[in-house]
């Protein structure tokens, strides 16, 4: 079943994962949105897909006010079908001007619709469904490549790094050396640009790995916690 939530506010969101597939569509403001190891700022009209068990989170862009409000609509499905599930390959989309005032008008009217039973959850899915088409349709273009700044860019390389690693027992004076930065100083810019410190965004890492091979697989809980870097199971 499809369901909507509208916010407002300039509260950041915890950093997290789940089961359901999820759309995020930026209705005003700008938002920092990061999943797993990638960052994206985002603008109004811009839209997020998140696949399931993908961590992520949103936050206030670094340097931009700390009261700055934005608005936006999350719609989430437990599935998708499977004609539409390529559009999740990507994560970021801004559309083109010939997609974003349907999109926008699909939007609008969901949230005149209300959340009020089982005919408001009927279009809700079928909104949902004639967004994902129109992602479809839309030319395949490297929108995913943002002009990020360079500390951005180096504290992105060190989270790919971590979630590519998480199963040693790698540390925070372990990334700084490589990276040619004093642990400190990586410690307060990696939670700058990524919104989590160091050892909890390593644990949400092996956490997610964590559950990807207790459900997928039947591999005995001292092989996962190994697998993942835990040193016990």
């Amino acid at each position: 079943i499809a369901q909507y939530n509208l916010a407002e506010g300039f509260m950041s969101d915890e950093s997290h994962f789940h089961r359901h597939y999820e759309i995020y569509y930026l209705i005003k403001g700008r938002r920092r949105y990061i999943i797993e190891n990638t960052i994206y700022d985002i603008e109004a009209g811009d839209i997020i897909l998140i696949s399931p068990m993908l961590v992520h989170q949103t936050q206030r862009i670094p340097g931009t006010e700390q009261n700055e409000m934005h608005e936006r609509m999350l719609f989430n499905l437990q599935d998708v079908p499977e004609i539409l599930k390529p559009c999740f390959e990507k994560h970021f989309y801004r559309p083109s001007e010939e997609f974003k005032e349907p999109i926008r008008a699909l939007i609008e009217e969901s949230v005149k619709e209300g959340n009020l039973g089982p005919q408001s959850q009927f279009l809700h899915k079928l909104n949902i469904h004639k967004i994902l088409l129109m992602l479809l349709k839309m030319p395949r273009q490297e929108s995913e490549h943002q002009s990020l700044s360079e500390r951005d860019r180096l504290m992105q390389n060190a989270a790919c790094y971590i979630k590519e690693h998480c199963q040693y027992n790698i540390t925070l004076k372990h990334i700084a050396d490589k990276m040619g930065f004093t642990p400190e100083y990586l410690s307060s810019v990696f939670k700058t640009s990524i919104g989590l410190n160091f050892v909890d965004y390593l644990n949400n890492m092996r956490i997610a790995k964590a559950i990807y091979y207790l459900n997928e697989t039947d591999l005995p809980i001292g092989s996962i916690s190994e697998k993942c870097g835990f040193n016990d199971s």
